[in-house]
């Protein structure tokens, strides 16, 4: 060929041992984990969406007319320069979470029980032959009436739905819940979403994203136990975004860390019936408070007999309980 002679444009060279991969007009088939993980991506992205739009629909309601400013504490002979030293107490109507019985809810001091916090429920302890499912039973109704406690509150928040996560084998062991029962303790079904999961890894996966999903009243949780690590990220979730997790756990597993409170909770005889001698009364727990985050010192003699009032949607002192502690407070400011 002779040098001046002009040359063809550059063209891809094509080798006889280039992999069917490298061809032009070819392209790999994708495997069957790549299209998996690339539909899990979307499903993923249109959830995140979903939660976007709610968030906004629902992030005005404590502005609404349902929030009510705090009042703040303005005592007389309130030390000057107060305000500097401690944050001030702030005392706001209907958005305090409590049990509605003073002597309980004077252990947990002003407060109440932390919104953003997690609360573990224990079963009590009972000797070789008790009914374990009766014990179970008993704490997880409480568990339940917390729930029910939170929803009575006056705030946004407490209007929207309550999540309830616990692996299927507990369920298939101790049944399903019971729509008519929910409604007499005073729940209304409908405001359950009900997660069943295949492994407990999979519960307290729920559990967390339910705390960040910033669209319900409260997570209540089922578990034989959860973990130091696993503890921890509920802890920061509940803070985090301001959604309480009550936590039920097996009586004999190690406590829960990061808790807000601890409480054992063990079955009584029912209070007797108003009209029928034959029928169960009012539910009747024995309460032990173990822990309290916000005052330490009020889980050492916090030990209590509450009945449960589905009329009220509140807890009371058992009659004869209340009868021992209006004593005790007599003789007690008498011999001051």
């Amino acid at each position: 060929m002779a040098a001046g002679m002009a040359q063809d444009p550059a063209k891809p060279c094509l080798s006889l041992d280039a992999s069917p991969d490298t061809l032009p007009g070819t392209e790999r088939p994708r495997e069957p984990q790549e299209v998996a993980a690339r539909l899990r991506r979307r499903k993923l992205e249109s959830l995140r969406q979903r939660i976007r739009r709610i968030e906004r629909s629902v992030g005005t309601e404590l502005e609404g007319s349902a929030f009510r400013p705090p009042v703040y504490d303005d005592s007389p002979g309130k030390t000057p320069g107060a305000e500097e030293q401690a944050p001030a107490k702030i005392v706001v109507p209907g958005l305090t979470w409590h049990l509605g019985i003073a002597e309980v809810d004077g252990l947990l001091g002003p407060e109440g029980l932390e919104i953003g916090g997690v609360h573990e429920i224990k079963p009590a302890l009972q000797e070789q032959g008790t009914d374990w499912a009766a014990t179970w039973a008993t704490a997880f109704i409480f568990s339940l009436t917390l729930a029910i406690r939170r929803c009575a509150m006056t705030d946004g928040r407490a209007r929207r739905p309550i999540l309830c996560c616990r692996p299927a084998a507990m369920a298939n062991e101790f049944g399903s819940l019971y729509g008519p029962g929910l409604r007499a303790l005073g729940l209304d079904p409908k405001r359950l979403i009900i997660v069943e999961t295949k492994t407990a890894t999979d519960t307290l996966w729920a559990i967390e994203e339910g705390l960040k999903s910033r669209g319900l009243a409260l997570v209540l949780g089922a578990l034989q136990e959860v973990e130091l690590t696993p503890a921890r990220r509920l802890a920061l979730a509940a803070s985090a975004y301001r959604v309480p997790c009550v936590l039920l756990t097996h009586p004999r597993t190690e406590t829960m860390a990061a808790i807000a409170t601890r409480w054992r909770v063990g079955p009584l005889p029912s209070a007797p019936h108003p009209f029928d001698p034959h029928a169960p009364g009012a539910l009747r727990f024995t309460v032990d408070l173990e822990r309290c985050r916000a005052r330490p010192l009020s889980a050492e003699t916090a030990s209590f007999s509450l009945e449960w009032c589905d009329e009220a949607l509140c807890f009371r002192l058992a009659p004869g309980v209340a009868d021992r502690a209006d004593a005790a407070r007599e003789s007690g400011s008498g011999a001051g």
